[in-house]
Formats: C-alpha cells, sequence, structure tokens
C-alpha cells in the first residue's frame, strides 16, 4: 500500500531590531500531535543563552498565565513556564507525541540587554498513511480543511450568485424590487469574498505569503453578512410583504449601526493581531463577543416583529411565508452565537472550523431560500406592496395586466412588444 505524506507548515518571522529588553511574543502553531511527526526547524542568528527562544505547550503549560504575566520578563522565561527552552540559533527540534493536538506558542526574551535578531522558525508537522496528498504547506492542523471548505462554498455562492445575475439582468424589468436589489450585492460580495479568499489559500498554501487577500475576503463577507442582517430586520418588520414603510426606524437603523460597527471592529482586530496570543477564533476575541450579543438583540427584535405581523396578517399563503422567513433568517441572526456557545464543548483547535461550517452553511441556506423567493416567478407573490404586480402570459402588442391582491398597487403598465419570457 502506497504509503502517502500530508504536510501543514508555518513560517514565523523571528526578526526584532533594537527592541527593549523583555519578553516579545512571535506566533502560534498547532501540531497534531497524536499521529504525526513534528519539528520546528531553527535559523535565527541572534539567539543565545541570554535570547532565548521560548516555546510554550499548552498541553503542559498554563498559556493564559503566561500571557497575564509577560511583563515579568524573568518569571515567563523560566523553566517552570517555558515547555523548551533554547539557546542555539541554527537548530532542528522534534517535537515529541502527545495525546491530542496542542497548540505551540513562541517567544523571544532577554531581560537585560535589547533584543536583535533576524531569521525565520519554519514549523512542520508531517501525518504519513493519509488518504491522499494535500499541498496544505502552510497551514497548520487547526486550519486542515481551510482550502476545501473555501473551495466548496465558492461554487455554492458562485452558482447562486450566476443565477441571480441572470434573474437580475435577463428577466426583470427595469424597476426591480428593493429586495432584489439587496438579495443581489449581499450574494455577489459573498461569491467575490471567496474566490478571494480561495486565491489567499492557494498563495498561502504555496508560498506562505498573501495576507492582504485574506483581509480583503473577510471584509467582503463581513460586509454580506451586514447586508443579511438588514435583510433579515426589514423581512421581520413586513416591509414590502405587508407594509409599504418601515415600522421601527430608529430600532432597526440603530440595530443595523451598532451591528455593523462591531463586524467591522472585529474584522480590523483580526487584521491587526495576528497569530491572536489570547483567543482561539475571531468570535472569542472582545469586539466579537460584542458583535454576538448585537446579533442576538437583532434576532429578538426579529422575533418580536415578524411574529407580531404573522398574528395581524390575514392572508394564509403570508402567513405560512412570515414562518418560514422566521425560521430561516433567526437561525441566520442566532447562528453565530449559537455556534460560539456549542464551540466550547470542542477543543480550542477545532472551534474555528466548527463555527466556519455551522455559520456558513445557515447563511448559504438563507440566500437560497431569499433567491428562490425574489425570482422572478415567485417575486410578485411574495412581495406585492409598491408596484410589484402579477401579470400574465404577453401577448402580440403588449403586455396584459393580471390580477391584483387587495392590497397590492395596481400600475398601468405600457406597452412593451412581445417577449418569450415575462416580464417584471
Amino acid at each position: 500500500m502506497l504509503s502517502l505524506i500530508v504536510t501543514y507548515s508555518k513560517y514565523i518571522d523571528a526578526t526584532l531590531k533594537d527592541e527593549k529588553p523583555g519578553w516579545y511574543y512571535l506566533g502560534r502553531f498547532v501540531f497534531n500531535g497524536r499521529k504525526s511527526d513534528g519539528r520546528i526547524t531553527i535559523n535565527v542568528p541572534g539567539i543565545a543563552k541570554d535570547t532565548p527562544l521560548l516555546l510554550y505547550s499548552d498541553a503542559n503549560t498554563d498559556w493564559s498565565a503566561v500571557w497575564k504575566s509577560r511583563k515579568d520578563c524573568k518569571k515567563v522565561s523560566s523553566s517552570k513556564y517555558a515547555t523548551k527552552i533554547i539557546t542555539k540559533d541554527s537548530q532542528v527540534l522534534v517535537i515529541e507525541k502527545t495525546p491530542a493536538p496542542s497548540f505551540w506558542y513562541l517567544a523571544i526574551a532577554n531581560c537585560d540587554k535589547k533584543v536583535n535578531t533576524k531569521g525565520q522558525i519554519h514549523l512542520e508537522d508531517l501525518e504519513w498513511n493519509e488518504p491522499s496528498l494535500s499541498y496544505n504547506t502552510e497551514f497548520d492542523f487547526s486550519e486542515q480543511d481551510e482550502i476545501e471548505v473555501t473551495t466548496a462554498f465558492t461554487l455554492l455562492f458562485g452558482a447562486l450568485f450566476m443565477q441571480q445575475l441572470y434573474n437580475f439582468f435577463m428577466k426583470m424589468r427595469p424597476g426591480r424590487h428593493m429586495f432584489v436589489h439587496l438579495v443581489t450585492i449581499s450574494t455577489g460580495l459573498q461569491c467575490i469574498g471567496y474566490v478571494v479568499r480561495l486565491i489567499w489559500c492557494t498563495q498561502y498554501a504555496q508560498t506562505g505569503k498573501g495576507y492582504a487577500w485574506q483581509c480583503i475576503s473577510n471584509l467582503l463577507v463581513i460586509t454580506a453578512d451586514v447586508l443579511m442582517v438588514l435583510i433579515a430586520l426589514f423581512i421581520g418588520q413586513g416591509y414590502l410583504i405587508s407594509y409599504p414603510q418601515i415600522q421601527h426606524k430608529a430600532v432597526t437603523w440603530s440595530l443595523f449601526g451598532v451591528t455593523a460597527g462591531l463586524a467591522f471592529s472585529m474584522a480590523i482586530y483580526c487584521i491587526v493581531v495576528r497569530d491572536d496570543p489570547v483567543y482561539a477564533y475571531n468570535l472569542e476575541t472582545i469586539p466579537g463577543i460584542l458583535y454576538n450579543i448585537s446579533r442576538m438583540a437583532c434576532a429578538a427584535f426579529f422575533t418580536y416583529t415578524i411574529l407580531t405581523n404573522r398574528m395581524k396578517e390575514t392572508y394564509r399563503e403570508r402567513k405560512a411565508l412570515y414562518l418560514v422567513l422566521f425560521i430561516i433568517y433567526l437561525c441566520v441572526l442566532a447562528g453565530p452565537f449559537v455556534s460560539f456557545c456549542f464551540a466550547f464543548i470542542y477543543p480550542r483547535w477545532f472551534r474555528e472550523t466548527n463555527v466556519l461550517l455551522m455559520t456558513r452553511m445557515l447563511d448559504f441556506v438563507a440566500v437560497v431560500v431569499i433567491v428562490y423567493l425574489t425570482n422572478p416567478d415567485s417575486i410578485a407573490d411574495n412581495f406585492r406592496v409598491q408596484g410589484i404586480v402579477t401579470v400574465s402570459e404577453p401577448k402580440m402588442g403588449g403586455l396584459k395586466q393580471g390580477e391584483n391582491s387587495e392590497d397590492s398597487v395596481e400600475i398601468k403598465l405600457p406597452d412593451f412588444p412581445a417577449k418569450d419570457e415575462k416580464q417584471y
């Protein structure tokens, strides 16, 4: 049987120039530990007995205590806290097996003199007897499915966006419904965001570079998420479904503004803080927790408004529509918070993958539903306010106007030449 190898690896820059005496965090890496061979290749001139490279494994070190005491250089540099202390500037270190995958944190310290080092540290995790080869040469074990997940969502959101573009430009009349514009923009941002992320994954897997692509991708996807929150708040109030106006403008725009601000604050935090020494992934950060709270406030407001409007609604079809939208968009709004809480039953190295899969699948299902409801064959039945009318098959010389529901706005349509498609 052919023995195949999968390599997870990462390069961490260890260049420090004339830094004042102290302890300096460099980065982190997750080793599988159970069925892999871990190696750390060190080539950093400047490392010496008085300027050691310090390795901390959360398998046998309380990393949170180290981080809290990082200002006490001598304390956190001692063998009581450090798993390994490296004093040679060039060597290969073999990582012993551990019962479970573990985070390894790297730091350089000189408690008495200025710190001057230059070079890179290469961390590798080699897994044998895997079923297939992988090109994850620049990811650690916690990011093992990054490329596969990104590829899947790129294809899924790409297909949705192509369908939405076809509906938008080929099958709808120029006076398109406002929801169609919002859905098209949100779906497009999701698609482009994942395409950019796939570019980053490919470049990073081969070269270890491309951080700017990752930042751009995160900003695009977060913008799409924020637009989906706005769509949910509109839907909850029956805007352009049962009512021509937003019922609670101040609350709606306040919730949207706070959620958007916290979402972008979380994105900026993750851009500035690379290899976060404290939190496993973005939703565990302070901006991430506040963002989750804001989304739960949106979910509570959405639940109140949509159930209230469903009780007031007299049309049976719209009651059913409200119920479907309530189930889907409540899951979308509350999904990040629920997955965040659920993730605590998992080890830290698996939390980001778990949350990514849960939240993105909910987003995808929500986009599928709203794209279906706003497609040219369904939008007149679901969104009947502000000029959305039902029309029958076109006849020669113009369109025959169909019957409107009691609460729809009757509009006189001009004559159009005959076409094969319905006009909206």
